[in-house]
């Protein structure tokens, strides 16, 4: 089986967390939470892959989680443009 890293970074309170766990979880949170791992697996071209994503809300080191990543997910809010800083 296939591993792929995935790191989600982005300022506060931008709704990362929401957006893995969406994904992951399939389900659409409500306010905040403070898992910072998620794993899934999925299917591409007949190949089955563990994804993990590593949300970097919180108080979690980021750093740690840059480590051996494979994809940055970058989340901004599109009506505010501080939130790319």
């Amino acid at each position: 089986m296939a591993c792929l890293k995935v790191v989600v970074v982005g300022s506060r309170l931008i709704g990362k967390s929401s957006l893995v766990t969406a994904y992951c979880d399939d389900v659409l949170l409500e306010g905040t939470q403070t898992k910072e791992t998620f794993e899934v697996t999925r299917e591409h071209d007949n190949t089955e892959i563990k994804v993990t994503v590593w949300d970097t809300s919180g108080t979690f080191c980021r750093p740690i989680a840059y480590n051996g990543a494979d994809a940055f997910i970058l989340c901004f809010d599109l009506s505010n443009k501080y939130s790319l800083k």
